[in-house]
């Protein structure tokens, strides 16, 4: 594995590798022993969580599944990690069945489903990055949040953040990083590389 330090107002390094699936796979690599590591802390009451994007994360833009991200998911709820999808795919009673129904193909039953509700006046990145973290809160009531894995810089990082955000706006969505961003719950993220 190699990492980068990035200069940016958070602990943030690159993944690099050959291609996509090696940067995938060599992050999934270090959150599985970052979580195995943080499993031996038992001073929080809270149950550990983690949240996970569906688009260019769990699935690719044609929903066949990710290899590595649906094993670290796998590897999550088999360690009694209580798995949570939070996607900017639109709410509906017909796209909540579709997108179920697809997760369940591939063997992913979320303990809750977050769907994007219809978007306000905000920005597109700053719309899905205020209801992605909302709903981390609201995970975080009962659960210790561990990790986040998406694709996109909203998934991770609560924007509009000043100096974060112009830091981001300068990289390349194809980038692989884990992150410890400080305005988050504590969580270690991982931002995969997007296909958008």
């Amino acid at each position: 594995m190699h990492l980068k330090p990035v200069p940016a107002p958070f602990t943030f390094c690159l993944v690099e590798a050959d291609d996509d699936s090696q940067k995938r796979q060599l992050a999934t690599n270090w959150m599985q022993s970052w979580l195995s590591f943080r499993l031996k802390d038992t001073s929080d009451a809270k149950p550990p969580a983690a949240v996970f994007d569906i688009d260019d994360t769990l699935v690719d833009r044609n929903e066949r599944r990710i290899p590595s991200l649906t094993q670290i998911y796998q590897w999550c709820t088999n360690n009694n990690i209580t798995c949570f999808v939070v996607t900017a795919r639109p709410e509906s009673t017909t796209n909540r069945m579709v997108t179920s129904a697809m997760l369940a193909q591939h063997d992913i039953i979320p303990k809750h489903l977050y769907m994007m509700p219809h978007t306000t006046s905000l920005p597109l990145a700053v719309d899905v990055s205020s209801f992605k973290y909302t709903c981390r809160d609201e995970i975080v009531q009962h659960y210790n949040l561990l990790a986040n894995f998406g694709d996109m810089w909203w998934d991770i990082v609560r924007l509009p953040v000043t100096r974060a955000h112009s830091v981001l706006h300068e990289r390349d969505e194809r980038e692989c990083a884990i992150l410890f961003p400080p305005q988050l719950h504590g969580e270690a993220a991982i931002k995969l590389p997007s296909s958008r």
